[in-house]
């Protein structure tokens, strides 16, 4: 599936109602304790309260998704948070021991 389909099946199953792409968004940073009126703000908000400090929306997001095991650039680990799947990263030692 696509980013924006994984998008709005994340925000569905998180009890965020059908609305445009954005206003979901939206929704569900406000319901995850941001208060701004934009997404990008929102973003920082919420970012900022998972502990990572604000850079660029990029920077920020890569440093969480990866704080979260995700690998891959940005789009791919957005891709793997909203479709509920973690390609995470193994260690070589695990690589070498399991793999």
């Amino acid at each position: 599936m696509s980013l924006n389909d994984n998008k709005r099946n994340f925000y569905i199953l998180a009890g965020i109602a059908p609305a445009s792409l954005n206003d979901m968004e939206l929704a569900w940073l406000k319901a995850n304790g941001a208060t701004a009126d934009s997404i990008a703000d929102c973003w920082r908000e919420y970012l900022t309260a998972q502990g990572f400090p604000y850079g660029t929306y990029n920077d920020s997001i890569k440093l969480w998704l990866e704080g979260q095991g995700f690998t891959g650039g940005v789009k791919t680990m957005l891709n793997s948070f909203y479709a509920g799947t973690k390609e995470r990263a193994f260690s070589n030692e695990f690589s070498s021991e399991f793999g």
